[in-house]
């Protein structure tokens, strides 16, 4: 790991051998495309346009046998742990979908796919049982069937994760407080939803990961020298 928080120098291809060595120490080295996170964009917005198009109930059928609600994960119906991830209520605005496919694909292309599909979906996962956790003895009835689906959880895990990319010190620490500052004020604000709560406790733990990656990247620094 380098004091930039990315993986070790080894770019490919002929033009990285004109660059200074200095600057070549600091390049990730590149690998295929990462293309998987706007796959998985795409594939989220075109599934939103055909639920579009179903009728109102067969579209809503749909949605909540997906949905991670307390009533679903009460009765042992664990899929929707990963089919809410695949689909969302409504077809994503533009602006979001691109920070969707830009931080994924950075995250690809920084670490690779596995660590970012792994990131994704252990944030998602974790983040949607503390919320049934938190619900589970205390929502009433409109809670409890609830839509629940969407694309945030896991990325606001990766988003924190991806904060050890940054360079080491102040800029890291001040962008971890920062994300975790915006995203705790919908939190404290009357009105809020257990969505709310749910998109702090993912970029919690998406920092968390990233606190654990820049000790562990530490000690083997250490252990090598």
């Amino acid at each position: 790991m380098s004091p930039y928080g990315l993986p070790p120098a080894g770019v490919q291809g002929a033009w990285p051998g004109l660059l200074p060595g200095v600057w070549r120490q600091r390049l990730p080295a590149l690998g295929p495309l990462p293309l998987g996170g706007a796959a998985y964009t795409v594939g989220v917005q075109l599934g939103a346009y055909a639920l579009a198009a179903l009728e109102a109930p067969g579209r809503e059928r749909l949605l909540r046998g997906c949905s991670t609600n307390v009533d679903n994960l009460a009765s042992g119906r664990w899929e929707t742990l990963l089919s809410s991830a695949l689909v969302v209520e409504e077809p994503l605005p533009l602006p979001y979908a691109l920070l969707l496919v830009a931080v994924l694909g950075y995250a690809e292309y920084a670490y690779g796919a596995w660590w970012t599909a792994g990131v994704f979906l252990f944030g998602h996962v974790t983040a949607t049982l503390l919320v049934y956790g938190a619900l589970r003895g205390r929502a009433g009835p409109e809670t409890r069937r609830a839509l629940d689906v969407g694309t945030s959880y896991g990325f606001n895990a990766v988003l924190g994760a991806l904060t050890s990319a940054l360079p080491r010190g102040p800029v890291r620490t001040a962008t971890r407080v920062g994300l975790l500052a915006a995203a705790a004020q919908p939190v404290l604000r009357r009105g809020r939803t257990f969505t709310d709560a749910g998109h702090l406790a993912a970029l919690g733990i998406g920092v968390g990961l990233s606190l654990a990656f820049d000790y562990l990247s530490t000690r083997k620094t250490l252990k090598i020298g």
